[in-house]
């Protein structure tokens, strides 16, 4: 319990988009209060949507590279460089990015850390 004795949720663990409909589930905690039912999940503004993603869409989240920027910056706290690498196609596959360069040159050093350590400190033979 919170202060004041409210309910919170302590910690939501990683999900990632290719788990697509826990993906969107976690999407739509993260940005509605209260939900009491999946249902009541896929409700945006009285209009009961088919999937977790068509009500994600209906809220304007997917519209921006704004989650997958939070993706990747969040999964950068506890995977390694081919990780993310994995990662970051895995969003390109199946999210769709407005703008993968970007995306890509934003999050560049978490996605080559491995090689960038490499070339720094070559290794003898």
């Amino acid at each position: 319990m919170g202060s004041g004795g409210d309910k919170v949720i302590g910690r939501m663990i990683a999900v990632s988009p290719r788990d697509t409909n826990r993906f969107y589930i976690r999407l739509l905690l993260c940005y509605r209060r209260g939900p009491q039912s999946y249902e009541d999940l896929r409700t945006v503004d009285g209009v009961v949507h088919d999937s977790f993603k068509a009500a994600a869409l209906s809220m304007g989240l997917l519209e921006s590279d704004e989650e997958n920027h939070r993706c990747l910056t969040e999964a950068t706290s506890f995977q390694m460089p081919g990780q993310m690498r994995h990662l970051f196609g895995v969003l390109l596959i199946y999210c769709d990015p407005a703008s993968p360069s970007e995306l890509w040159s934003t999050h560049l050093s978490a996605l080559s850390e491995d090689y960038l350590r490499d070339e720094i400190e070559p290794t003898t033979k």
